[in-house]
């Protein structure tokens, strides 16, 4: 898919610019799979929200509040911690889906868990 593509030529320009890129390696390994499954499932998420299909877009969240977090966004330290952390977006976005279906109970649980800073 163009997505899938679009974010894997991203990471690879991110490793050449760190010079960590090896040609040899296949990129479909390891931090990369964690960056862009999650990214791409929220990136569904948000087309299908815009769209109106909201079934598909809270499944779509959901996916993305499942995947891994990759490992830039958990060495990072800063404002690196949240450039490849979605969660937070895909957790608020999908309590205002909740909301608009009347599904209060869920939608604070879903923010109390992804959204609260303690």
């Amino acid at each position: 898919m163009y997505l899938e593509r679009y974010a894997e030529l991203r990471y690879i320009e991110e490793k050449k610019a760190a010079g960590e890129y090896d040609s040899d390696r296949t990129t479909r390994q390891g931090d990369l799979n964690a960056v862009v499954t999650q990214e791409i499932a929220y990136n569904f998420a948000r087309a299908f929200h815009f769209l109106g299909f909201l079934e598909l877009a809270a499944e779509y969240y959901q996916r993305a509040l499942k995947l891994p977090i990759s490992r830039l966004a958990e060495s990072g330290s800063g404002e690196e911690e949240s450039l490849c952390d979605l969660r937070r977006e895909a957790a608020y976005n999908l309590a205002i889906l909740y909301i608009s279906s009347g599904a209060m109970l869920k939608a604070r649980e879903l923010l109390k868990e992804y959204c609260t800073i303690d």
